[in-house]
């Protein structure tokens, strides 16, 4: 970030984009699959995982962000990247009976 641009907002948001990226990154060969339900035709299933993983992450930002702020939005939203990873992993194997 200091190499693209030396205004000092952008450097106080470094600890954020980096909690977001680490989130992205451990969740990232999952993401491609999160429609993999309905590719399957179960839209019912489909609803149901995207319905909890948009609750974990209205959870997650009600707890965290009253006690750190910005810091605690990003962690919330990178721990709902990998929570949604390991979500589908988990209903895949329960619903479509495979290993991913």
């Amino acid at each position: 970030i200091n190499l693209l641009n030396k205004n000092l907002d952008y450097q106080d948001s470094t600890k954020i984009f980096i909690i977001l990226i680490v989130g992205i990154v451990i969740s990232s060969s999952y993401i491609p699959l999160n429609n993999l339900f309905l590719m399957a035709n179960y839209p019912e299933i489909q609803t149901k995982f995207m319905f909890l993983i948009v609750s974990f992450n209205i959870i997650m930002n009600f707890v965290l962000i009253p006690f750190f702020g910005l810091i605690g939005a990003s962690f919330a939203t990178s721990l709902t990247f990998v929570f949604s990873a390991y979500m589908l992993k988990k209903l895949a194997k329960k619903y479509i009976d495979i290993k991913i």
